[in-house]
C-alpha cells in the first residue's frame, strides 16, 4: 500500500448526557476499555498511544490501513458495549472519521494527536462532513474515484449501525473479528440460530460485504496508483 497508514478520529454522540447520568469520567472509562479490543486485531497493529481529547473525542493510528473499515466498526460496536457493560448505559454509535494516506511525522510516545499527514488531513475532513451530513461514519482517501464509492458504502452503513441493537452489536463485534457462529453462541449461552438472528437483524452479511469490497478498494489502488 505504498506506506499508507490510516487515522481514526471520533467522537461520542450524547456525552453530555452520558456523562450526567454516569459521572464525569464515564467517556474516559469506556473510551480506554474499547481501545483494547483492538489488540484482538493483530493485523491492524496500532501504532503509537491512542487520544482522547476534549473528553468525548479520540483519535488512533493504524500501520493497515486495508482493515481500517473493520477496525472503525470494531470500535464502535465495543464503546456502546462499555457503555452498557460498565455503566448500564446504551449510548448511539460514535461518529468516525476513517482518513487514509501518508504519514508524515508519528510520535515516537505519547498521543498520536500530534501527528502529521494525508492520513491526519482527510481523518479530520472526514469527522466534519459526518458531523455535517449526520451521518456515523465517512471514509476519506487521496483518490477522488475511490471516495465517490466510499459515500455509497457509508450511506447504507449509517442505517445499518444506528438502528442496531446492543445484543446485535454484541454479536456482531464478535463476527467480525472472524468468529464463527458456533463459537459466539457458546459463549453468550444461547443457540446459534439466536445468533444468527442477531447478525441478520444488524445487516451483518451486507456490512462484511462493505467491509469486503473496501480492502479490495484499497488493494487495487495499492497495485495501481
Amino acid at each position: 500500500m505504498h506506506g499508507l497508514r490510516a487515522v481514526i478520529t471520533g467522537d461520542l454522540r450524547d456525552s453530555k448526557k452520558f456523562s450526567e447520568e454516569a459521572g464525569p469520567s464515564a467517556p474516559n472509562d469506556i473510551l480506554r476499555k474499547a481501545f483494547q479490543s483492538l489488540a484482538s486485531m493483530e493485523e491492524a497493529m496500532v501504532i503509537g498511544q491512542p487520544s482522547i481529547f476534549r473528553g468525548d473525542s479520540f483519535q488512533i493510528l493504524l500501520s493497515d490501513s486495508t482493515c481500517s473499515l473493520r477496525a472503525a466498526i470494531l470500535l464502535g460496536c465495543q464503546i456502546r458495549l462499555a457503555a452498557k457493560d460498565r455503566f448500564d448505559t446504551d449510548i448511539p454509535f460514535p461518529r468516525l472519521g476513517v482518513g487514509i494516506g501518508e504519514v508524515a511525522y508519528k510520535p515516537s510516545h505519547g498521543p498520536v494527536t500530534s501527528g502529521q499527514g494525508t492520513a491526519f488531513e482527510l481523518s479530520g475532513r472526514a469527522l466534519d462532513e459526518a458531523q455535517r451530513k449526520h451521518i456515523t461514519l465517512r471514509l476519506l482517501t487521496p483518490w477522488a474515484r475511490v471516495n465517490r464509492e466510499l459515500d455509497v458504502e457509508c450511506t447504507i452503513s449509517d442505517n445499518l449501525l444506528k438502528r442496531m441493537s446492543i445484543d446485535q452489536c454484541r454479536a456482531l463485534s464478535e463476527a467480525i473479528r472472524g468468529r464463527t457462529q458456533a463459537d459466539i453462541a457458546s459463549d453468550f449461552g444461547v443457540s446459534q440460530s439466536a445468533i444468527q438472528q442477531r447478525l441478520a437483524a444488524a445487516g451483518a452479511k451486507a456490512l462484511m460485504t462493505l467491509v469486503e469490497r473496501f480492502t479490495e478498494i484499497l488493494a487495487e489502488e495499492g497495485t495501481t496508483g
